[in-house]
């Protein structure tokens, strides 16, 4: 009798364990529907222009690109993310310091395309990265760029006239 009852026991704890599995696997299973769902509206809504879809799909896991992007788009977004540039590659391209590109991606003039994840020794950092084309449009209008910086540094310093007249009228 008492094997029976532990042999219950066991069926009754496997059923339990089961269903509550069971239901944890079926909202995990509604949960990846719904995120599916969302992320096939966003790829249709950026359907219009296709570098604004490939920059949306670089944001994505390899799993998101799988499900989302047929075998054409899988191979650019590949080629993208191998070419993409890192902030030391950019500095030495666009001859500039990093405080200058931290402003540049901070005011959106020259942002970052995606991030990507690199093990290091104590933990996993982010680095930015950039899309090679937009880092060469960037330098076409980088001596206007500069210059613009400049006049924004200059208006904003606590000497110039102007700001203190801007400051007096706040």
């Amino acid at each position: 009798m008492k094997y029976d009852a532990y042999a219950t026991n066991v069926v009754n704890f496997d059923f339990r364990n089961h269903s509550i599995i069971g239901s944890m696997a079926i909202a995990l299973k509604e949960f990846e529907q719904e995120q599916l769902h969302s992320l096939r509206q966003t790829y249709s809504s950026l359907c219009f222009d296709h570098d604004d879809l490939l920059r949306w799909g670089l944001t994505l896991t390899s799993e998101q690109q799988r499900q989302v992007f047929g075998a054409d788009e899988l191979g650019e977004l590949s080629y993208l993310s191998r070419t993409a540039m890192t902030s030391a590659q950019v500095r030495q391209v666009l001859g500039c310091t990093y405080h200058e590109l931290n402003r540049w991606d901070a005011d959106g003039s020259l942002e970052h395309t995606f991030l990507e994840t690199v093990p290091t020794i104590r933990k996993d950092d982010q680095i930015r990265l950039w899309l090679r084309r937009d880092v060469f449009e960037f330098k076409n209008i980088l001596c206007d760029k500069r210059a613009s910086d400049s006049i924004k540094k200059r208006f904003g310093s606590m000497t110039n006239p102007l700001h203190l007249i801007q400051v007096a009228s706040a």
